[in-house]
């Protein structure tokens, strides 16, 4: 039977059935589909009549009764709830069935999850996406508490909260678990104002460790983007499809949600420019490329479907044409990249793959914010890792002999405010366990914030700490302090990141140097000197005959063949220092090998001055080299120097002239 007209439906939705065939139509369903939905609606009200029931009972779980029951008869299509979708929406747009939201809730756990979603919705403003995700996340947590029918919420203690966010990270990604905290806290929040819970537990949910921009961004050369733009099929409306949302992707940089969301009002032919709608409900409008006007205009002029009720510009090929969701755009990212030999990647590498071909067109890092839409600096600076060409500028030469020569009661009150925080933590702890634990105020034992003053070192200074390191006892000890002086002083970066660098970590071919899991578990890779690279080869291989079975993969050892550690590096150096007679300036300016840091960003920072150069621009740069987690740390360095800080307010006193 291929006639939807031949379709006979009895019972309770009878009076249904031609409104649902002319819809049906209009969605533009093919014939024979339109004649299983109007079967699957003509067993859907028989088994309401045998019943005694009507349209107005088509709850979820009568719908789910419905669909067991056919299962349970050997039915091998249609054997899911999502099978009558097209029919439920339209019963329910004629008022013929009950809306989701209109349908009573069962059981206690759903009962209060609706009460903490209107409460969301109302109270506190959220969207209803937001609304879903914080009531899922935290159904677990009450579906745990339900004994005998009712929700034990009376008897909840701090240590059950704990425990719920405990065993979630057993199961559950670091960015999943600090979602679950957020939930819980509002959760727990609403509770102790509703007067279910006597006193507030928020204090009792640890806050996950999550820390963004943590790894280097990934992303497509201009070959893998070709290669994935010439997979998608143009003789079909798939493919034309496909070509542009991977095209807005790979050359605007939208997120999948916001190629979702794309309207065709969106778009102002005239003008050239497109509206995205971002995050936080944001518009903001972008310039329209003519590759991506040629891919849309493709699409719309003879590939999205006619039948198409909504103003979505993307939309599934597949009667009743959805508008795509942002997984649906990711998966397509997916399918198409497996297609073309890439591999899984997924919508959001795009925007990296944007990201990185403007900053090596020599786009800045605000330009690249603005296109991209970001509220921070610090999110576009993450870019600035793969930035290998301008970063490589901030590095030092390898230095030599040479080429330096020629170019309790006394303790700081810092010190008892540290210790005073740790004990609050805990008194914090105590708090959520038992409200009668006091917890000591903030700012109780204010000590000011200051940093130790950075003892700068000269040339020749570092050069004679690299002497004195070349008569340490043993050939292996002495290179690999001379080494590792050097490499601080060039590179710039901590102390602990370089004595946990592995040999793998070198790549002398393209001479990059990746540091992994720094301070916040994040990564970057600093571009050497040509000087640099040569060293460390030189350094490699007279270690590998010194020491040709190394116990560790570190790149610098000790003479037996383990990794450095920092306690005896410090005693070493500071061994050092006296042997290279460097005196301190002032009690409160000591030489330590930390300031081999301090000194590399100073240099640097002297010589864009001294050159003319756009310092804030470039600062993001440096934050970047010496992996700052905000580019506000690295203006700290302004300060650092009586020369750089005359220099700065030099700079500063010319712009204001040139205002007047």
């Amino acid at each position: 039977m291929r006639d939807p007209v031949s379709v006979q439906v009895a019972g309770p939705l009878a009076p249904f059935v031609a409104g649902f065939r002319v819809r049906l139509e209009l969605l533009g369903y093919a014939p024979q589909s339109r004649v299983g939905h109007l079967r699957l609606m003509a067993d859907l009200s028989g088994w309401l009549g045998e019943r005694g029931l009507d349209s107005s009972a088509l709850s979820l779980q009568v719908v789910d009764g419905f669909v067991v029951d056919r299962r349970a008869v050997g039915h091998r299509d249609a054997r899911s709830a999502r099978s009558l979708r097209p029919l439920l929406e339209y019963l329910r747009e004629v008022g013929a069935a009950p809306l989701p939201g209109q349908q009573r809730v069962a059981g206690p756990v759903e009962a209060m999850l609706a009460d903490f979603a209107s409460y969301l919705g109302h109270e506190r403003g959220l969207a209803v996406l937001t609304i879903q995700r914080s009531t899922d996340l935290v159904r677990p947590f009450l579906a745990a508490r339900v004994a005998n029918g009712l929700l034990g919420l009376e008897s909840l203690t701090a240590a059950d909260v704990t425990a719920f966010i405990l065993a979630r990270t057993q199961s559950a990604s670091p960015a999943t678990v600090q979602r679950t905290g957020t939930a819980l806290r509002c959760l727990l929040r609403f509770l102790h104002l509703r007067g279910v819970i006597g006193s507030s537990l928020v204090g009792a949910v640890p806050t996950a460790a999550n820390w963004k921009l943590v790894g280097l961004p990934k992303y497509l050369t201009a070959e893998q983007v070709g290669v994935l733009l010439a997979s998608c099929d143009l003789a079909t409306a798939v493919g034309r499809r496909d070509l542009a949302i991977l095209t807005l992707l790979a050359r605007l940089g939208l997120r999948a949600g916001e190629v979702a969301a794309l309207g065709l009002g969106d778009i102002d032919w005239r003008c050239g420019e497109i509206t995205v709608r971002g995050k936080g409900n944001r518009h903001e409008r972008l310039p329209l490329p003519t590759d991506v006007g040629e891919a849309l205009v493709a699409y719309l002029s003879g590939a999205r479907p006619a039948a198409a009720v909504g103003r979505e510009v993307f939309l599934g090929m597949r009667a009743p044409h959805h508008a795509l969701t942002r997984g649906a755009v990711t998966q397509l990212v997916a399918r198409a990249s497996r297609r073309c030999g890439l591999g899984t990647i997924y919508a959001h590498r795009l925007r990296h793959t944007a990201a990185t071909t403007m900053l090596h067109a020599g786009a800045s890092l605000e330009e690249i914010g603005q296109v991209l839409r970001h509220r921070h600096v610090v999110t576009t600076a993450g870019y600035a890792k793969v930035d290998h060409e301008r970063l490589r500028a901030l590095a030092r030469p390898w230095p030599g002999e040479t080429a330096w020569a020629s170019s309790p009661n006394s303790a700081d009150p810092r010190w008892w405010a540290a210790r005073l925080s740790v004990v609050r933590g805990f008194a914090v702890h105590l708090h959520a366990l038992d409200p009668a634990h006091q917890v000591p105020p903030r700012g109780l034992m204010p000590h000011g914030s200051r940093r130790t003053v950075p003892y700068l070192y000269t040339d020749r200074e570092i050069a004679a700490l690299i002497r004195a390191a070349g008569e340490l006892s043993f050939p292996l000890r002495a290179a690999t302090y001379q080494t590792l002086i050097r490499l601080l002083a060039v590179t710039g970066m901590r102390v602990g990141e370089a004595i946990r660098l592995d040999r793998e970590d070198l790549d002398d071919e393209f001479g990059l140097l990746t540091v992994r899991g720094t301070k916040f578990g994040k990564s970057r890779q600093l571009p050497l000197h040509p000087t640099t690279t040569t060293g460390l080869r030189n350094y490699l291989n007279l270690r590998d005959r010194l020491l040709p079975d190394p116990r560790t993969p570190a790149l610098l050892l000790s003479t037996r063949g383990f990794r450095l550690r920092y306690e005896r590096l410090w005693e070493t150096f500071h061994r050092l220092v006296g042997q290279a007679e460097l005196a301190s300036r002032s009690p409160q300016c000591m030489p330590r090998i930390h300031d081999l840091r301090h000194t590399f960003a100073v240099t640097n920072l002297l010589g864009w001055y001294r050159n003319g150069a756009d310092v804030p621009a470039m600062l993001p740069r440096l934050s970047t080299y010496l992996g700052h987690a905000d580019p506000k740390h690295t203006y700290w360095y302004l300060s650092a120097a009586p020369e750089l800080l005359a220099l700065a307010a030099d700079r500063l006193d010319a712009s204001q002239k040139e205002l007047r």
